[in-house]
């Protein structure tokens, strides 16, 4: 497991977000996230209720990051997954941004 200090940048809904990590020795790099062990209501969702509950997720997660001065991305291996994105931890002042989704019910536990 690797461990980045990182800046927020963008999230497009509940598990996916954009970072800008610090990699050491002045190097930055821009990546996506997809949350680990945890998943959140699709925006594409046709259903109305569905479709809520994601921009609830979503606007939890970006008020969580965008003033946050703390954030540390624990990568769950060095390559990227299915569609391009790192799976990771994140970690906002010590707590796991997975485990409070879940605990606010934005989100389910999945094994992937």
């Amino acid at each position: 497991m690797y461990e980045y200090s990182a800046k927020f940048l963008t999230n497009y809904d509940g598990d996916t977000i954009k970072f800008m990590v610090d990699l050491g020795f002045g190097v930055l790099k821009k990546i996506t996230v997809r949350l680990a062990g945890v998943d959140t209501p699709e925006l594409r969702s046709k259903d109305k209720a569905t479709k809520e509950r994601a921009y609830e997720a979503r606007s939890f997660v970006f008020k969580k990051l965008a003033d946050a001065k703390d954030i540390v991305v624990k990568t769950q291996k060095y390559k990227t997954g299915k569609y391009g994105r790192y799976i990771a931890d994140v970690i906002v002042a010590g707590e796991n941004l997975g485990d409070m989704l879940v605990m606010r019910c934005l989100a389910v536990r999945v094994d992937y």
